[in-house]
């Protein structure tokens, strides 16, 4: 879905898996819901979200709700603007495939669940002809492996007086898809809790995609070694759940 831009071709593609993985997940999911609220319960909350909200300390439900929706209507206008703007592009290279005055369709942004859009940047850049750093032709061409990505990472980190990666991090992260088993491929990080042992798991591929989920799961292992060195075992994690994600 990042390469194609056949309409029909995408939306076969996205209907399929969606179809497919969501049959399949359905009977399990939703009980698996009902476990967790009621876990929840058990513990003295009302359900699963305001156990999870907790971690903000920012009010009940309710007002940490309320605090969202203020947050997405400051921002709304700027949203609106971009959505209708990229929107008009795809309208124009889809003519007639859908209603230009309303939604995007998920299956033409570049992404099976429609959370980023970069792969269709050269279709709505507003200044195509403008200088644009194309970081996967950048790599490409100057022949980088899958372990410069992460030596590039560690050097930036360093230089702004950051920690080195540990020697566990080299030999015990998973920086490639194996080919010998099957593996669930969301990058992440984790500290192992044992002797500086840090790592990442990522099926790594030399494009800008990976470039920025490096440096992404690099940083959370630099909070980790950074909350190791001073904080007792209680504190080693980020202010709350969102924290590590936004800064």
């Amino acid at each position: 879905m990042q390469i194609e831009k056949d309409y029909d071709r995408l939306l076969w593609a996205w209907k399929g898996w969606h179809d497919e993985c969501g049959n399949k997940i359905r009977p399990v999911y939703l009980p698996y819901i009902d476990l967790l609220n009621k876990h929840a319960k058990e513990n003295g909350y009302q359900d699963l979200a305001e156990y999870w909200i907790e971690d903000y300390e920012m009010g009940n439900v309710t007002e940490f709700e309320s605090i969202i929706d203020q947050l997405l209507k400051d921002i709304m206008p700027l949203y609106e603007q971009l959505h209708a703007y990229v929107r008009g592009r795809l309208c124009s290279q889809y003519e007639n495939r859908f209603d230009c005055d309303g939604p995007i369709p998920a299956h033409i942004l570049g992404n099976m669940w429609a959370q980023t859009w970069h792969d269709r940047l050269d279709d709505v850049i507003p200044y195509p002809d403008a200088p644009l750093i194309n970081i996967t032709k950048v790599l490409i061409e100057k022949k980088f492996s899958i372990h410069q990505l992460y030596t590039m990472g560690e050097s930036f980190f360093t230089s702004i007086g950051l920690y080195p990666m540990t020697p566990k991090f080299w030999t015990r992260s998973m920086f490639k898809k194996p080919i010998d088993r099957d593996t669930v491929c969301h990058a992440s990080a984790f500290d192992m809790e044992y002797h500086d042992d840090y790592r990442v798991k990522i099926c790594t591929k030399i494009n800008d995609n990976y470039f920025y989920t490096v440096y992404h799961e690099m940083g959370h292992i630099e909070y980790y070694m950074a909350y190791s060195k001073k904080q007792p075992f209680v504190y080693r994690s980020g202010a709350n759940s969102g924290f590590h994600e936004a800064i």
